[in-house]
């Protein structure tokens, strides 16, 4: 995650909300070093798992919604891997952060940040487009042949976030939250 050579683990556990199922997740990322784990997400009590409803979970964890199923895109030249990853139709948050996001770390703040996939030229762009034409590895996969490991762009992902940011009706914070090329799309197509 952090690219500094060590093995991370990116924690993406359900957390049922009902017995009808589970609609909400936690996300926690343990960063690996030389002498051990450093933990990052919502605060837990010691000796508890993560799962949303200990602590201060609930209450911090959209801080650490980064999304479900990561998978990876791995620039060389650059030395950074960027993380895709989406909330899907099953996830309650859905419609607060629709579509695939890319993230990548960083090291000031010391969590991975969304990058803009919308503005032109942009890295996040140049991902997103590799992503949408070849898909992004996904390391926890333990599928053989290695392509079975390649998470492939669905459409449908695109087309929910799409509609809901063009959607006339929205508040400014609504609109505060989208990226301002993407709302730029919007108006063109008005």
């Amino acid at each position: 995650m952090n690219n500094d050579g060590w093995c991370d683990w990116y924690v993406n556990a359900s957390a049922p909300m009902s017995t009808g199922g589970d609609d909400d997740t936690i996300n926690t990322l343990y960063l690996g070093k030389g002498s051990g784990w450093s933990r990052i997400g919502a605060t837990l009590p010691d000796n508890k798992p993560d799962e949303l409803g200990f602590g201060n979970a609930d209450a911090e964890q959209e801080r650490y919604l980064f999304g479900e199923e990561p998978a990876v895109i791995h620039d060389a030249a650059g030395a950074t891997n960027y993380i895709v990853t989406a909330l899907y139709s099953r996830h309650v948050r859905r419609y607060e952060s629709p579509g695939y996001r890319i993230l990548a770390w960083d090291t000031g703040k010391n969590t991975l940040r969304p990058l803009d996939k919308w503005a032109p030229g942009s890295k996040a762009a140049a991902v997103y487009a590799f992503f949408k034409a070849h898909g992004a590895y996904v390391p926890s996969a333990k599928a053989t042949p290695p392509q079975d490991r390649i998470i492939h762009f669905d459409p449908e992902v695109e087309s929910y976030e799409l509609e809901t940011a063009c959607e006339a009706d929205k508040s400014a914070e609504e609109k505060a939250a989208i990226s301002p090329h993407l709302l730029a799309q919007c108006k063109r197509q008005r």
